[in-house]
């Protein structure tokens, strides 16, 4: 006789096993979520009254891995209770198969995997997004916090030291979200970094009150950063030393410093993005921070060999180049090309032996030196938030020929003209093209100068390169962990309820025992793997992977020792 569906023990089956699982992930996440939200708030970047809500956007998040522990153990005192009151062996006398036993189970296994995984995928990085924005951009307690501590503040390429900080609020005259008022400030410009770690103080500035200004908004220099915070810093009747003065000179005029782009921690991190997005991502690299400006220092050391390709033949074929000073006024050079000199370029002398340099000032002035050596020299900004493609021509023993500097001057050992731009290339034009594109452009220049010339540039495409190599392998990893955390859900499921079964007449500490430890394993491995498959690519996978598989003939074997008694 054919026997129908055991619906109404399935469905008390599922009633008991949904009502542990719903007690077990309220009580794991509670107190996952408040260990989450104790570091915040001891550094002080969490107010009190803003804990429930951190802690309440934390609950979602960490559903990715209360699910499959919370799954497995309700799962498993579920199907222990069941068993031990002699239910399946009741079900199983009256013909009633283990695999239709364990149909809840994998039922409401599956359930959870598919809901981990639209929220893996859709609905996890956007809480994430909140949380950190919740931590991070709430910047005004961050500095008034380090004030109160003593601790400097960074800011773009200086330091802010401070006795006093008080948050005021927002300005809506101006747009800004939040204001930060100082008291007995000291702000360092520094230089790049030494050898010895010692870093160079290129400005002092001392003053007696000074306005931090927050704003919401994208890098105007690189609008593919994303949103984040501009500030803006003005200080009021400063004192000012410069590098290598002794004295100190009054300021009575504001001083602003900045605007500085502070981006969202989500430009920095894949984990942040939604599946749609991580898989758009390789074809768009420099949306992460940490690519965009790599991808510019590229562009700006293409632009730069570029333009010296366009002096050089600018020299053969006429002559003579012409650069520009920064007020416009144009700069001719008469020689006949450049030679490498020590990591510059020494401008080869024309006709007649002699390199002549003439510039055209305001009313038409025209002033002209003659000289032996002349020296070319790039400049790109000593830090990347400077970048700028410029030049330097210096003169060693220039003669003045004529012009008002002709009267009583005579020959002046070195005549440099800085600050000098060269009209034919724009680095910023080959930074908004794709990047594939640029590393083509980028790979056609190096071939054309050889590896000795093109060394910056090589150094500068091989860092790219790797961070997008590096940033693919993350994203591999992150799309795997997601999906192999998914199906571990469903896989620790299938592990409680087979255990319990085949353990009925053990404790159950101890049958939860036997389908945790397994399932710990199963974590460890998936977690592990992504941080293996993040460093190595694809042969990390395996190992990703293999905990779910081991986990899987766990199950397997014990299903099998259950159909035999």
């Amino acid at each position: 006789m054919r026997r129908g569906l055991p619906i109404t023990l399935w469905r008390h089956m599922l009633a008991e096993q949904l009502r542990l699982v719903l007690v077990t992930i309220a009580v794991v996440v509670a107190v996952i979520v408040f260990a989450a939200a104790i570091k915040p708030i001891a550094d002080g970047n969490l107010d009190p009254l803003d804990a429930p809500k951190f802690m309440l956007l934390a609950i979602v998040p960490m559903l990715a891995y209360t699910l499959p522990f919370a799954g497995g153990f309700g799962t498993t005192l579920a199907f222990h209770r069941i068993a031990q009151d002699n239910e399946t062996l009741a079900a199983h006398a009256g013909g009633i198969s283990h695999r239709s036993v364990l149909m809840p189970a994998a039922m409401s296994g599956l359930v959870l995997s598919l809901a981990l995984l639209a929220l893996n995928e859709q609905v996890i990085p956007r809480f994430l997004r909140s949380m950190e924005e919740m931590v991070t951009r709430n910047l005004a307690r961050v500095v008034v916090r380090s004030v109160e501590q003593g601790r400097a503040v960074e800011f773009g390429d200086g330091v802010i030291y401070a006795e006093a900080a008080q948050a005021l609020g927002p300005d809506p005259a101006s747009g800004a979200y939040e204001r930060i008022a100082m008291r007995g400030v000291a702000f360092l410009e520094l230089g790049e970094p030494q050898s010895d770690d010692s870093v160079e103080i290129k400005a002092e500035l001392f003053t007696s009150s000074a306005t931090i200004w927050l704003f919401q908004g994208a890098d105007l220099d690189d609008p593919t950063l994303g949103d984040g915070t501009v500030a803006v810093i003005r200080l009021d009747d400063s004192v000012l030393r410069r590098e290598g003065d002794r004295t100190m000179v009054r300021v009575e005029d504001r001083i602003e410093i900045g605007p500085t782009f502070l981006p969202g921690a989500f430009s920095n991190d894949p984990k942040f993005l939604t599946f749609g997005e991580l898989r758009e991502l390789p074809g768009n690299p420099e949306r992460m921070e940490f690519i965009a400006w790599r991808k510019r220092e590229l562009a700006y050391r293409l632009g730069e060999a570029r333009a010296i390709d366009a002096i050089r033949a600018s020299l053969r074929d006429s002559g003579q180049v012409r650069l520009e000073t920064p007020l416009g006024q144009p700069i001719r050079v008469e020689g006949s090309d450049l030679e490498p000199e020590q990591g510059d370029w020494r401008v080869a002398p024309g006709e007649g032996g002699v390199i002549e340099v003439l510039q055209i000032r305001g009313g038409g002035r025209v002033h002209r030196w003659q000289t032996d050596r002349a020296i070319l020299r790039a400049n790109l900004g000593r830090t990347r938030e400077e970048r700028r493609l410029e030049f330097e021509l210096e003169l060693e023993q220039a003669r003045v020929v004529s012009g008002q500097d002709a009267v009583g001057q005579g020959e002046r050992e070195r005549l440099a003209f800085g600050s000098l731009t060269f009209a034919g290339v724009d680095p910023d034009e080959l930074a908004e093209q794709p990047t594939e594109a640029l590393l083509e452009d980028v790979d056609a220049q190096i071939a054309a100068m050889g590896e000795r010339r093109g060394r910056p540039l090589i150094a500068a495409r091989d860092d790219l390169v790797e961070r997008i190599a590096r940033l693919k392998r993350e994203i591999l990893s992150k799309q795997h962990e997601r999906l192999a955390m998914s199906v571990s859900c469903f896989v620790m499921v299938m592990t409680g309820a087979v255990v319990a079964l085949r353990l009925r007449h053990a404790t159950p500490l101890t049958v939860y025992l036997w389908s945790f430890f397994p399932a710990l394993g199963a974590l460890i491995t998936i977690n592990g793997g992504q941080q293996l498959v993040h460093r190595l690519g694809e042969a990390g996978l395996p190992l990703l992977w293999g905990g779910n598989v081991a986990l899987a003939l766990y199950t397997l074997i014990a299903y099998r020792g259950l159909a035999r008694h």
